[in-house]
């Protein structure tokens, strides 16, 4: 026994542990203590002044030590005995208990529960086992003293953090110890538009992409183009198949979504193109709704500015009275310089003049102009003439994943060979194929590193969601003329596809973005901590590990997109807390919803996908998540950790401890199960989803259906790791 001498100690609230200590006090137990620790040991995890009678003592289950007038009672794992060793007889006894021929209590109950879930069960049972084999080891002397040679300790993020993940193509989103020459001062932009939908009719869908795959004789002539199904001149034709289908600009449901895409990618403003005269006025309001609602619940949203040029002052004026001057409730939404909102136009009235930070449209095949604003760059591309001063000390440079500098027809090189740079322009010299290139956005990569390599302070990109254009007059050389998007190669969004792009581009942007401006930093895993999932969710609330959610955005999409209308009612439930944390044998995974957890059924399960091994994760994956946690019920106590076989094939691993409680659920995962070591440094990526459809596994329907936390391919980070 050890008796602490209580005269000289003083005893923190806390209990008899110091801060630094690994073990684990749980009530009156002390836990986590390793097979053959010595009573030295425990003197260097207790309060000053206290240590047992005798140091070289080996600790046994039910030893206690005496803090003032508290006791408080040792625990090993598997030591049901009392002897201080792990024997067959404590093996056999846990096999009868948990086929319930022993009824354990006290310290014996903790001792038996090595898996540390509240219970006798065969994970215990099994676990021994696997010590005996070999397979792993229960008593680690990293319980006590951990090896953290490659541990990253900080700075952190109070919440959330940086995101990770993977795309189609294996490129794995930044960490902020990869984007250290990144500078958090600089900005990143993109240009919106609203014309879909506003201009012509949109009862019929006009899929360039698709025209050309059915019939590759359809862009020989007009008559071939209206024979494959395209769309006479002026009509609004479609490059491809956005993400959200062929949505109009009025769709609210997709304009949310499109916030919370850029807000994640970390772009700092967005412009709306109103180089045609044309305002958007009730779209632009809308968003800002959405903009100030989303900064109202803490989140850092891209700003809104304008750009014009045709009939620019008329057009300045309206914005100025109808927007600026009409609705200052989003005043902290617009996107500002030098105090003022920035406005890409011109004016001779000398208010409107004093009240906007005003630059000039700058067109890619016009000469220089005093103050110009870039929005893509013909001959002027990857050189010093295409940078330019924004401020006195700060410049900006247009970035984009295409440009019609040779013909100012995308068309042309689509379908008539002419050399445009396209996405895939460059491929050649990178020693790709052309679509390799498109694919990977060779072109797109190379303006960007030049805009890394002349550091400069503000990128606008080219754009974000043009996706139309009105079919133009045909020519002799190009029978089928479309100005700004053609197809895939021959376009410049960076909005996600429903097609062979997939949302290659918007991970590409995130990586550039943060290689520019610096990856923000990743959360703080915190000290080891067990939760005992029996018990109440008060535990969760010193957990370091905290992500945010979206809120507001798993609602029912009713509306009309181009030839049809649109219905998704896949929302359940949405995702406002996440946190997690670990101990020596366990992740426990926690989710909070915005209401009491609607009915979760075996057809559309709750699911956590898991990449185990953070980045490094190998073998078999689905989308580089090895495992998933499906749970089949909101009443359910268990749920199911699957391995994935190699893409949508899951095999089952064991069982899983899960409680609910109204708004929330959380989740015991065993590390062994993963094949984490106790003493490896936690490395994982991690995604919530819910939907009331049954998901199939094509991860880009995570964009569309019910809540995913973080939305779409991005991942929230624990880890522990270097990188």
């Amino acid at each position: 026994m050890f008796v602490l001498a209580a005269a000289t100690l003083t005893v923190s609230a806390a209990g008899p542990l110091l801060p630094t200590s690994h073990l684990v006090l749980d009530g009156e137990f002390i836990k986590k203590i390793p097979l053959g620790s010595t009573g030295a040991q425990l003197k260097n995890n207790l309060v000053s002044g206290a240590y047992g009678a005798t140091e070289a003592e080996i600790l046994t289950s039910g030893d206690f030590v005496c803090v003032g007038d508290d006791t408080y009672v040792l625990v090993i794992d598997g030591d049901l005995n009392g002897d201080g060793n792990l024997s067959s007889a404590d093996y056999l006894s846990i096999k009868q208990g948990f086929r319930g021929g022993y009824e354990f209590a006290g310290w014996i109950f903790e001792a038996a529960d090595v898996s540390h879930d509240g219970r006798i069960t065969s994970i215990d049972y099994i676990t021994i086992k696997k010590h005996f084999s070999g397979e792993i080891d229960l008593y680690s002397e990293a319980d006590i003293i951990p090896t953290r040679s490659n541990e990253y300790t900080g700075p952190y993020s109070a919440d959330t953090g940086a995101l990770g993940g993977v795309d189609d193509l294996g490129r794995e989103q930044l960490y902020e110890g990869e984007t250290t020459s990144g500078n958090t001062s600089k900005e990143v932009g993109v240009f919106i538009f609203f014309a879909q939908g506003n201009h012509g009719p949109y009862t019929t869908v006009y899929d360039n992409d698709l025209i050309v795959q059915n019939n590759p004789n359809a862009t020989l002539s007009e008559t071939n183009w209206i024979n494959a199904g395209g769309g006479p001149q002026q009509y609004q034709h479609f490059w491809g198949k956005p993400i959200f289908g062929y949505y109009r600009s009025a769709d609210y449901w997709v304009m949310r979504k499109q916030v919370e895409m850029l807000t994640d990618t970390d772009i700092d403003y967005m412009i709306v193109d109103a180089t045609n005269g044309f305002t958007y006025d009730t779209q632009a309001l809308h968003m800002m709704s959405i903009l100030k609602e989303y900064q109202d619940k803490g989140w850092d949203v891209p700003k809104i500015a304008y750009y014009t040029d045709t009939d620019t002052e008329d057009t300045v004026q309206h914005i100025y009275e109808n927007i600026y001057l009409a609705h200052p409730e989003y005043s902290s939404v617009w996107y500002k310089v030098n105090g003022k909102p920035l406005m890409i136009g011109k004016t001779n009235n000398t208010t409107v003049k004093n009240y906007f930070y005003f630059r000039a449209p700058q067109w890619p095949n016009q000469s220089l102009v005093t103050n110009g604003f870039p929005w893509m760059e013909f001959s002027r591309w990857r050189k010093t003439s295409s940078i330019y001063q924004l401020t006195t000390n700060k410049t900006v440079m247009s970035v984009s994943p295409a440009q019609h500098n040779q013909t100012v027809l995308m068309s042309a090189s689509a379908w008539y060979g002419a050399g445009d740079r396209v996405r895939s322009y460059g491929y050649a010299a990178a020693g790709l194929t052309k679509e390799q290139g498109m694919l990977q956005g060779i072109n797109y990569a190379n303006t960007w590193d030049y805009a890394l390599q002349q550091n400069v302070d503000n990128v606008f990109i080219t754009g974000f969601n043009e996706w139309i254009a009105g079919r133009m007059e045909p020519t002799t050389r190009y029978p089928i003329r479309f100005v700004d998007c053609a197809n895939p190669d021959a376009s410049r969004d960076i909005e996600p596809m429903d097609g062979i792009l997939k949302d290659n581009y918007l991970m590409q942007t995130a990586n550039y973005v943060k290689r520019f401006k610096k990856a923000a930093n990743r959360v703080d895993v915190g000290e080891k901590k067990t939760i005992y999932i029996d018990r109440g969710f008060e535990q969760w609330d010193s957990v370091s590990a905290v992500y945010r959610d979206f809120t507001g955005d798993a609602i029912s999409r009713t509306g009309n997109c181009f030839g049809n209308s649109v219905t998704n009612t896949s929302n359940r439930n949405d995702f406002s807390i996440l946190k997690v944390c670990h101990d020596n044998n366990n992740i426990y995974f926690y989710a909070e919803v915005t209401e009491n957890f609607k009915t979760i059924v075996a057809r559309a399960p709750l699911m956590l996908f898991i990449r185990s091994k953070g980045t490094a994760t190998t073998g078999n994956t689905w989308e580089g998540y090895d495992y998933m946690v499906q749970i089949n019920s909101n009443s359910a106590e268990e749920g199911t950790l699957l391995q994935s076989a190699g893409g949508w094939n899951w095999n089952e691993v064991s069982s899983v401890r899960v409680r609910f409680d109204g708004t929330k659920v959380m989740i015991k995962v065993p590390k062994q199960m993963m094949g984490i070591a106790k003493t490896d440094l936690v490395d994982i990526q991690f995604k919530w989803f819910d939907s009331k459809n049954k998901y199939t596994g094509d991860i880009m329907q995570l964009y569309n259906y019910g809540d995913t936390a973080p939305y779409g391919r991005y991942t929230y980070i624990f880890s522990q790791i270097k990188k």
